[in-house]
């Protein structure tokens, strides 16, 4: 090992890192402006030094984890600085996230006097740097990084070089893009379904098991909920990394509107004397808007009654529930595109007997090569079944399919139960179901969402409104096409949660097309900055399944574009009808307008980072 190391800067994030050196073996010599903060590592073995140029004096490595980029250049350039210190083949870590203009600045200052820099920013907050599981952006010199990465290996668990100077710090203005932007779409989500009067814990439930599913939502969502603002990150240090964003931004001639919205939201908080909050409090901006407390009583979690008893299979699993009179229940099921095909065949799979009606014939076919009933409309394919599912596409199709001459109303008997798993507005929802109850059939609202994916292998998430008994016998049949299956609230508070559910997904994927966009500006290889934000506070399903496409260029549809149009409409119709102001949704849906008008419609919605791209003129 002999290796001497010094550390700057032991705060929140660089105490923890500084004591997993070492516990790493790692002789240390210490240096912060508040001697109290040097304490716990004098106790566990170090050096406390007198300014950063004591520290740097005999160190062969000297990492530097301090707040912002004027703190960064005195802590190197100024009085009693490192560069005073520090001798020639030295190398100097910054950990801070500055400025990737000032980071190029700095690398070749101290080159002039032969010492070597990387920018090595993290991602992963307190827990990780505790855990020693955080994310490393690194920027440098390859061969430097090689020497330095054992010592990072103590601090993190994914490493990733991204590329020359100040190519560490781009990565992390990525990052904080794509966090910032998720933020934004799960706090406009819970305060949308607060304002529908559906349980927001219910919600975040649901959406942690499909296409939402984030970091940022498990712990960000929950801290909203409790409305606990403790600070893990803080506002004023978030508000910090975005204006660091928004410069590079212009002076690179970048558009990032989603970000620039997320600052203003910051800004606020700054503004209200909230800046020691934890960045979680942003939704606090959103609920001003509406006028809304959010105080956790009106947040608590709710789950789903408890499963009664039913097959073979048991509570959670694909299983058959005979019906009363000792038969197993018939199931029919409308609508065979990409989504409904493989969820049908997933019920056959699970035992049960379908009648199946598609639009095309030719949809029917796998279905029927199956064991299905191929049927020549909705009421004959309802007719003399327990269980009718739809899968159609826009609330007119279902209106026609559910209400309309030949559709499931005429055909289904009294007692039947209607489900429909399209993903259409809330209150026609609430309007199919009371037609149904008048003909003495009931509904559940069923959306889900986990993509092709997730419908194939049966691991969709579904979120389902309707009575609490009603969604208890279906549930069997549910648990043949998905995993995580979340009763949210009575009818139409399906939908709600699917709506919640496109607004942290939509949102999420704005904060993606402008961070890859940003790396295109900024001549970074996507692929690596991908590699990095896979394994920090912005890891997500959409950046795992949509980042990845946005890396390739592959745009072959997964979920098309006019879907997730049709859906964010569905959204802003319902925030109209309530009177609330999503902003951030409302942006993306600007941008959708801009994909759609490109013709990228019939493509995957992975594709709006070509929209940012086009706003700036960025080049591949």
């Amino acid at each position: 090992m002999n290796l001497n190391v010094g550390f700057i800067g032991l705060g929140i994030m660089g105490k923890p890192m500084a004591l997993n050196l070492i516990k790493g073996g790692y002789p240390l010599w210490v240096y912060s402006r508040r001697l109290e903060s040097m304490a716990p590592l004098t106790a566990a073995g170090a050096h406390a030094c007198a300014s950063p140029e004591e520290v740097a004096r005999g160190a062969d490595i000297t990492f530097i984890m301090v707040s912002d980029t004027q703190d960064v250049e005195q802590v190197i350039l100024g009085p009693k600085g490192v560069l005073s210190g520090a001798r020639p083949g030295a190398i100097v870590v910054d950990m801070s996230t500055i400025s990737p203009v000032a980071t190029r600045s700095l690398a070749a200052r101290l080159m002039d006097h032969g010492i070597e820099m990387l920018d090595a920013p993290v991602s992963g907050g307190e827990t990780g740097a505790v855990n020693g599981a955080l994310s490393l952006m690194v920027g440098g010199k390859p061969e430097v990084f090689t020497r330095v990465k054992p010592l990072f290996e103590r601090m993190g668990t994914k490493i990733v070089h991204i590329g020359p100077n100040g190519a560490g710090q781009a990565a992390k203005a990525c990052n904080q893009i794509v966090v910032s932007l998720t933020i934004e779409g799960v706090a406009e989500a819970i305060t949308f379904a607060r304002k529908n009067g559906v349980d927001p814990g219910r919600v975040r439930e649901a959406l942690l098991g499909g296409f939402a599913n984030s970091r940022i939502l498990e712990v960000h969502g929950q801290r909203m909920l409790d409305h606990d603002f403790r600070p893990g990150f803080k506002v004023r240090l978030h508000q910090k990394d975005l204006r660091i964003v928004m410069e590079t931004a212009h002076q690179m001639g970048i558009a990032l509107p989603g970000s620039a919205l997320v600052a203003q939201h910051l800004n606020a908080l700054i503004g209200s004397g909230e800046g020691e909050l934890d960045s979680s409090a942003l939704i606090k901006i959103i609920e001003k808007l509406h006028g809304m407390s959010g105080s956790p009583g009106e947040t608590k979690r709710g789950g789903s009654p408890s499963p009664l008893p039913h097959g073979k299979g048991g509570p959670g699993e694909c299983s058959v529930e005979r019906n009363g009179a000792g038969g197993l229940p018939s199931v029919g099921f409308i609508g065979l595109g990409v989504m409904g095909k493989p969820m049908a065949l997933n019920l056959i799979k699970g035992g049960y007997s379908l009648r199946v009606y598609g639009r095309r014939k030719e949809a029917m076919a796998p279905l029927v090569e199956a064991g299905a009933v191929a049927c020549g409309s909705a009421e004959e394919a309802t007719r003399g079944c327990d269980v009718i599912f739809t899968m159609v596409t826009t609330t007119r199709d279902v209106q026609e399919v559910v209400l309309g001459e030949r559709g499931v109303i005429a055909g289904a008997r009294p007692g039947a139960i209607v489900v429909d798993m399209g993903t259409i507005s809330p209150d026609a929802t609430r309007a199919i179901a009371a037609r149904l109850a008048e003909a003495g059939i009931e509904a559940l609202d069923a959306p889900v969402s986990g993509g092709g994916i997730g419908a194939i292998s049966g691991t969709l998430s579904i979120m389902v409104g309707g009575k609490p008994e009603i969604f208890e016998r279906v549930k069997p049949l549910f648990s043949c096409m998905g995993k995580n299956i979340v009763h949210i609230g009575p009818n139409g508070a399906g939908q709600v949660a699917k709506a919640c559910n496109q607004i942290v997904m939509l949102v999420a994927l704005q904060g993606l097309a402008e961070a890859f966009a940003f790396a295109r500006k900024n001549g970074l290889d996507s692929a690596k900055v991908y590699e990095a934000l896979s394994g920090g506070a912005a890891q997500s399903r959409i950046l795992e399944v949509l980042g990845k496409r946005m890396v390739e260029r592959n745009y072959d549809p997964g979920i098309e574009a006019r879907l997730h149009y049709k859906d964010i409409q569905i959204v802003l119709e319902e925030a109209h009808t309530l009177g609330m102001a999503l902003p951030g949704t409302a942006l993306v849906t600007q941008m959708f307008n801009a994909l759609i008008g490109r013709g990228g419609g019939n493509q995957d919605s992975s594709q709006l980072v070509e929209v940012i791209d086009a706003l700036s003129k960025t080049r591949p």
